[in-house]
């Protein structure tokens, strides 16, 4: 008996095309080409990043967000809609797969997006101690490396601090390729004392690197010394 069979061909700029052909046997053929989506995505452990594709729900397509590769600490929000976000709790590369399905249930296309989840990155001060005069500008360098203790690059960046200065509460965004450091400000040097030295504690409270965790090492409590600046006299002679 001759029938009608839809044919649904997935092209690689994911439109669709459909035919109508008539087969002596009673069959529905799908041909899927998967599209992969060429763009990457670096991410740090902690973070939860926004996915999403052109929703169709109003007319009757569904979704359905999987990875790969499971792991323990990554979780998809709305597994089932154009959009979800996803919270990358295990270091390790992961295949997002959104396959999207058109209203009678038939023709799914897979799209595919591969996520690397660097582990939480590590943070402390350089030294636990520092001075200088007081008229000097002073800066507190600061050591930002991953658990091995290798330097990080451009995909661990921006660098969110909070930390206290003589228990004052401040916050610092670094950008990769600026200093890593703690500026103390002018401000924070002007309770000066004449003709004394005194101490400035500097403290970070917590930190994000690239919306992630960031793993407050020791030292993370600085100390800077200032030291007090002599008078100068002019010189008399008798």
């Amino acid at each position: 008996m001759l029938i009608n069979t839809t044919i649904c061909i997935t092209k690689t700029n994911s439109k669709m095309k459909t035919m109508k052909a008539q087969f002596g046997i009673m069959a529905l053929l799908i041909i899927t080409a998967i599209g992969v989506n060429a763009q990457d995505q670096t991410v740090t452990q902690g973070s939860t990043k926004h996915y999403h594709v052109t929703n169709h729900t109003a007319l009757g397509y569904t979704y359905l967000w999987s990875l790969a590769a499971p792991a323990a600490g990554n979780t998809i929000e709305t597994p089932t809609d154009a959009a979800t976000n996803i919270l990358w709790g295990t270091p390790g590369t992961y295949t997002i797969t959104l396959t999207e399905t058109n209203s009678l249930g038939s023709c799914p296309t897979p799209n595919i997006f591969t996520v690397l989840v660097l582990g939480a990155a590590h943070l402390k001060f350089t030294s636990a101690t520092s001075n200088s005069c007081a008229d000097l500008a002073q800066v507190i360098p600061l050591t930002f490396t991953d658990a091995s203790g290798v330097a990080l690059t451009v995909d661990s960046y921006p660098l969110a601090i909070n930390y206290t200065v003589n228990g004052t509460p401040r916050n610092l965004t670094l950008n990769f390729g600026d200093a890593l450091v703690i500026p103390l400000t002018d401000v924070d040097r002007a309770d000066q004392v004449a003709f004394a030295n005194y101490t400035i504690p500097v403290v970070i409270t917590s930190a994000t690197s690239n919306g992630g965790e960031v793993i407050l090492d020791a030292p993370s409590t600085h100390t800077n010394t200032v030291y007090d600046i002599p008078e100068l006299n002019p010189i008399v002679a008798d």
